[in-house]
């Protein structure tokens, strides 16, 4: 019989606990609504960015470019010392 009343105790604390931290008496701030749209962007955003980096991989076309610049310049160098 004492179990069962431990068991009730608890299921009766857990409800009202969670009752007062999802109905707070009052409110001191707004969410707005427009933010669940705001974060599906932000998600976006952040999967199809990686996404790109990952396929196109912009690095290495940034890296020939340059290693371009750099044999123009060491050319030139070496021009100019002869």
């Amino acid at each position: 019989m004492t179990k069962l009343m431990t068991i009730g105790i608890k299921d009766i604390s857990l409800f009202l606990v969670t009752g007062i931290l999802i109905f707070p008496d009052s409110a001191y701030g707004y969410v707005d609504p427009g933010i669940i749209a705001s974060m599906f962007q932000t998600i976006y955003v952040v999967v199809f960015g990686v996404l790109l980096v990952w396929v196109t991989r912009p690095y290495k076309c940034l890296l020939s470019v340059f290693r371009k610049i750099k044999s123009l310049f060491t050319k030139e160098s070496d021009m100019e010392s002869r």
